[in-house]
């Protein structure tokens, strides 16, 4: 798992216990009130179920040994009895994890995170792409290479449809491994916008379309983006050249095929949508190329069926004739 990944889930954990809840359950048995218990167990409710529901989560906890978080029997069990009964075992089992948990972020962020990503978390200029591989293997470096590559030529692409290729070109911010590769970017606002927009809608359009129909249709799946249209206006207003603007087309679609090929998408597009979204990522990895169809010895490439008809229908001709 990512560093990132990492400090992110560990704050969606301390969000979803809330303050409340956290003072109630890891303050000293000899600070704790036992009039708010019955309010502590509705907060143990919901804590441990939607703990649950996140992998990230569940390896956090483990992690850092709190997976008594994610028994709801266990939590209200112990926290239903009066605190003079409590044993502090327990509260040390729970207690100490917890804080060595909550108090690594600050110091993470600081040491590992560079300033501008922790500072601008929503920041329109940071572009950030993970790498899932939906046949969990190695990432060799060609396919590293060909992703960036690939993000680079659609940015710029992007960047003159827009009017606005001279305002700067892509910075690397961080790139760092883990279960995903995440590739962190800075570049212009609008131009990442853009980008963001164009790839959300390049896979939420083109996400069930095999890898072939793609490639060979790419006219007709692109015909409909936002961006392919942006071309347009601007081959219509003479301010491209029809050459300049197929070559800005076929860039734009090669650029998006070669992300998804790679097993690139943004983080907006999450892991898991009504479809596993990793998974559907196999189908734009390259597959085997079917070799040419046979040639026939007679030149044509007519089925010997339809050639045999057609032979018959020839020879009955000449009979009629007297």
């Amino acid at each position: 798992m990512q560093t990132m990944q990492v400090l992110s889930t560990i704050k969606w954990i301390k969000s979803v216990v809330g303050p409340e809840a956290e003072r109630m359950m890891f303050a000293r048995a000899e600070r704790q009130d036992p009039a708010a218990i019955p309010t502590l167990l509705y907060h143990l409710g919901r804590i441990s179920y939607l703990l649950s529901t996140r992998e990230d989560a569940k390896e956090v906890l483990a992690a850092f040994k709190l997976t008594a978080l994610l028994d709801n029997e266990k939590l209200i069990k112990f926290f239903s009895n009066p605190v003079p009964e409590r044993t502090p075992e327990f509260y040390d089992a729970l207690t100490s994890p917890w804080r060595t948990m909550s108090n690594c972020v600050a110091p993470f962020e600081r040491l590992i995170v560079p300033k501008v990503l922790t500072d601008h978390v929503e920041s329109p200029e940071i572009l950030s792409l993970e790498m899932r591989d939906p046949h969990h293997g190695p990432v060799d470096l060609s396919r590293l290479t060909k992703a960036s590559a690939a993000i680079q030529k659609l940015y710029m692409s992007v960047a003159t449809a827009y009017g606005t290729k001279k305002e700067g070109a892509l910075e690397l911010i961080k790139i760092e491994s883990g279960s995903d590769i995440r590739i962190d970017l800075k570049g212009v606002a609008d131009v990442v916008k853009h980008v963001k927009d164009l790839l959300l809608e390049g896979w939420h359009k083109l996400r069930h379309m095999k890898a072939e129909d793609l490639t060979e249709n790419s006219k007709a799946a692109a015909s409909s983006l936002a961006v392919i249209a942006q071309i347009a206006k601007l081959e219509k207003d003479g301010d491209i050249a029809p050459a300049d603007a197929d070559i800005l087309r076929h860039q734009i679609m090669t650029s998006i095929y070669d992300l998804f090929s790679t097993g690139v998408l943004i983080l907006e597009i999450p892991p898991i949508e009504l479809v596993q979204n990793d998974k559907l990522l196999a189908g734009f990895m390259p597959r085997q190329i079917e070799g040419p169809k046979q040639v026939q010895t007679d030149g044509t490439d007519s089925p010997p069926k339809q050639r045999k008809h057609k032979a018959n229908s020839r020879r009955g001709q000449i009979k009629k004739k007297p």
